[in-house]
């Protein structure tokens, strides 16, 4: 419940902007605890804040990565 606050387009802009050049933010979203619904919007969340995004899928979960540069 307190984490809701790390999934936001506010959260990965104020991300973003704090990250070295070439940097790179990894973001872990719990597939099994979220709606799949819910998994799509946090998918256009963070891909619309960061230009460059990559998905992983480990395990039951996913990871995301993102940053101003092809990874």
């Amino acid at each position: 419940p307190g984490a809701v606050h790390f999934y936001t387009r506010e959260f990965y802009e104020l991300a973003r902007a704090r990250l070295a050049p070439g940097g790179t933010l990894t973001h872990w979203i719990p597939a099994t605890s979220v709606p799949p619904r819910e998994v799509r919007a946090l998918l256009r969340t963070f891909a619309s804040a960061f230009p460059h995004a990559g998905l992983w899928l480990f395990g039951p979960s996913l990871v995301l990565v993102g940053g101003d540069r092809p990874l």
